[in-house]
């Protein structure tokens, strides 16, 4: 793999690569200086329009066209002062964003609406909300408990309240699934007996503050009524478990109990299920997939399209010869950021549209691949690399942000121990590759005595 320095005049830019910049070694700055390049050096000239750069976020989309407009305006170049001139034309997006304008600039070509509603514009998210609003007037009796929890938690700060599920709406974030067991009965005498039996061998467990829930619990088993399980914050069944017992608690062989395996059940069977349906993670998800359900429903009639249906519909689009050609022949090189938490469906867009023909850069760090919740895949970033071919490979060499002693230490720690990070799907584990240090003082230093 080859050392990649973006300001050596004698680097040929015009040639794809596959680059590797782990943290902090200069990747922003290299891709501002690459586009400058890009635009200067081009023969025949390559247009602002005609590259094509992809990143993660919005936000991070946002900076990069600030670094790059900052950096033409430093350039004393005919060209560059082209390109700041037609600056709004710059294309940069998130993937996301860059399927919405293909998609709307060729509506005719990849038979969409003309007229689509981007998922990363502001009204998007005000619809969202209003969908989140309207459910909670409505007061659906099947998430009652749910809301009427969340509510409470939440000190009855509904706009924050719903801030969140906005966001678990965006991120699709699928709730855990549960059910609760049926459990066998139990006598109200023979479980507040047991529970008086059992109470003195655990910690944090006053008889006085949870017997009268012995009676709450039995009506429970008898109605199958979950929501009567939400009306205390801790059950007395969720302290007795051998993990909470007192150091010296007698044998529980040694006690005489009515239902000696009741507990037990209730430990094993309902407690775990109990946890997800009362985690208040779990609840926003569960009411923001309900929420997304509705959404969707009134967003298919007015031409609205979630992030994957985005992704689903530029698929489908490429399937289509006109609506490809049109795409392909718009960019002359591609520059897609933060790679590693490409998944193998946006991968597959790239691949059918720049491998083969145009200029692209494909740039990541596998060790900072974190996104597997949102479908990133590290196994694409290195299938990615392999079409590529090995001769296109490179990588930042030099870390500029952290100190000398800690990018020693590092280099020691993950040469000497090649296997450290492993991929479970696959033999071996990533390679490391060793970086330079690129500032001279040690902030580790011991401080001048005065």
């Amino acid at each position: 793999m080859q050392q990649f320095d973006i300001l050596d005049p004698k680097l040929n830019v015009f040639q794809s690569r596959f680059l590797e910049a782990s943290a902090g070694t200069g990747k922003t700055f290299a891709i501002e200086h690459l586009v400058c390049r890009l635009l200067l050096e081009s023969d025949p000239p390559i247009s602002i329009q005609e590259i094509l750069a992809v990143t993660f976020t919005r936000e991070a989309a946002h900076e990069m066209k600030t670094r790059i407009r900052s950096k033409l305006a430093e350039v004393p170049d005919r060209r560059a002062r082209e390109a700041l001139v037609n600056f709004d034309e710059i294309q940069i997006f998130t993937i996301h964003g860059f399927c919405h304008r293909m998609l709307s600039e060729f509506a005719f070509e990849a038979r969409t609406p003309v007229q689509m509603t981007s998922p990363e514009k502001p009204d998007h998210i005000c619809e969202m909300r209003q969908t989140v609003e309207d459910f909670f007037r409505t007061g659906e009796s099947a998430f009652a408990i749910d809301v009427a929890n969340l509510l409470k938690r939440s000190r009855y700060d509904v706009d924050r309240l719903v801030t969140r599920i906005v966001s678990a709406m965006e991120n699709e974030d699928e709730p855990k699934k549960f059910s609760f067991p049926s459990l066998p009965q139990i006598q109200l005498e023979h479980l507040r007996a047991d529970f008086l039996t059992l109470a003195p061998r655990y910690k944090w467990l006053k008889v006085e503050a949870y017997e009268g829930q012995c009676e709450k619990f039995v009506t429970y088993l008898e109605q199958k009524d979950p929501s009567l399980l939400f009306e205390e914050k801790a059950w007395f069944f969720e302290k007795i478990h051998e993990d909470n017992a007192k150091l010296r608690a007698a044998p529980l062989s040694s006690l005489s109990l009515h239902a000696p395996d009741f507990f037990q059940e209730l430990q094993t069977k309902l407690l775990p299920p109990l946890k997800i349906a009362r985690d208040a993670d779990e609840m926003i998800k569960r009411i923001a997939k309900e929420c997304r359900n509705r959404w969707k429903v009134k967003a298919s009639r007015h031409d609205h399209f979630t992030f994957d249906d985005l992704i689903r519909k530029m698929d489908a689009a490429l399937n289509i010869p006109s609506f490809l050609e049109k795409v392909a022949a718009k960019y002359k090189a591609v520059i897609v950021d933060e790679f590693q938490d490409t998944d193998p469906f946006q991968w597959k867009i790239f691949e059918r549209l720049f491998l083969e023909n145009h200029l692209i850069y494909l740039v990541g760090d596998p060790k900072q691949s974190i996104y597997g919740f949102r479908s990133a895949d590290i196994y694409t970033y290195m299938q990615a690399a392999n079409a590529l071919g090995e001769e296109k490979k490179a990588f930042l060499d030099t870390n500029f942000r952290s100190s000398p002693q800690l990018i020693e230490a590092l280099n020691t720690l993950f040469t000497q121990n090649p296997d450290w990070i492993a991929l479970p799907s696959l033999p071996g584990a990533l390679n490391y590759h060793p970086v330079k240090a690129g500032r001279t003082e040690n902030q580790f230093a011991e401080p001048p005595i005065v």
